[in-house]
């Protein structure tokens, strides 16, 4: 399953795309991220196995505080270790 966070204008395109896709919606501010979004994104990626940024993210004002929330937020860092565990565990298990 994936789920594209993203402003209107990109997920209505997606969808066009890539129907099965499901989306989480992010407040944009003046056609770029509101503030918020990267608080909204960081939150639910605890329901999440994997996060992409980007590509085609830009490089407006909005979309450097939504990297720079989500690089800097809690989720994202036990996201990470959590898969570096898992890899380390898988590494270490016995092939079967």
């Amino acid at each position: 399953l994936v789920t594209l966070a993203g402003l209107p204008p990109v997920r209505g395109a997606v969808a066009a795309q890539v129907p099965e896709a499901t989306h989480l919606a992010l407040p944009e501010d003046e056609d770029d991220f509101a503030p918020a979004a990267g608080d909204i994104v960081a939150r639910a990626l605890a329901t999440y196995d994997v996060l992409l940024i980007g590509p085609g993210l830009g490089q407006s004002p909005g979309a450097q505080a939504l990297v720079r929330a989500l690089l800097s937020s809690d989720a994202a860092a036990a996201v990470w270790l959590a898969r570096v565990h898992q890899a380390a565990v898988s590494a270490d298990a016995p092939p079967r």
